[in-house]
Formats: C-alpha cells, sequence, structure tokens
C-alpha cells in the first residue's frame, strides 16, 4: 500500500500533512455534526473564508462541508488545523465565536489528533 509505514518506521510527510518533528504538535482535525441544510451551511463557511482573508490569526487551514447520505439534512464539516493549539486559537477568535454562537442546537463537535495519513 502507498504511504503506508510499517511498525518503526518514521512518520514521514503524507499529501499535504507535514512530516512531524520529535516534540512538534500532530495536525488536528474537528469533526461539527449539526441538522441544516448543506448549501446553507457552505455559504456560511465561505463567509467565514471571506472575513478570515488576509487576518493570520485566523488558524483553520481547511473546511470540507458534507451532506449524510444515510441522514438527509444532516450536515458533517471537518475542519482542520496544524496543532490542536491552532484550533484553541481560532476558537478563542471573534468570527469563530460568533459562528458557534449562530450553530443549531444539538450541534455536536469531535475533537481528534491525526496520527497518520495512508494514502491508497
Amino acid at each position: 500500500m502507498r504511504g503506508c509505514l510499517a511498525p518503526g518506521e518514521a512518520q514521514r510527510s503524507v499529501g499535504n500533512l507535514p512530516a512531524e518533528e520529535e516534540g512538534e504538535a500532530v495536525r488536528f482535525i474537528q469533526i461539527i455534526e449539526s441538522e441544516g441544510d448543506v448549501a446553507e451551511e457552505l455559504a456560511g463557511v465561505q463567509g467565514y473564508a471571506e472575513q478570515a482573508a488576509g487576518d493570520e490569526t485566523v488558524k483553520v487551514e481547511r473546511v470540507t462541508i458534507c451532506g449524510d447520505r444515510d441522514r438527509p439534512g444532516t450536515v458533517i464539516m471537518i475542519a482542520e488545523f496544524a496543532s490542536a493549539d491552532a484550533a484553541k486559537q481560532n476558537d478563542e477568535h471573534e468570527i469563530t465565536q460568533e459562528g458557534a454562537a449562530n450553530a443549531p442546537d444539538g450541534t455536536t463537535y469531535r475533537n481528534l489528533d491525526v496520527h497518520g495519513v495512508v494514502e491508497m
């Protein structure tokens, strides 16, 4: 399998993930799940991106917006960060706080450390 590491083999750069250096933070992903309209959520994230343009204090690198095929009306967003610390800094940003305040009731968040990526 291309990109798969053998046990004990050092992690290396795969895709857009940088190689992890000794003591350096691992990448971080936040999964946000809510009920809503995919097009509206996409427009909201695009608006966030426009507000954040040029602002180096906004630390989110990419957001993927998905509609759950098995549960129509369920929106899943995957936000990617360089580290959990970067995500925390981003969470404290004013435009992030505004977006969170407008999130639908019942929105859930999953916070994930990335330990590896295998490209197939």
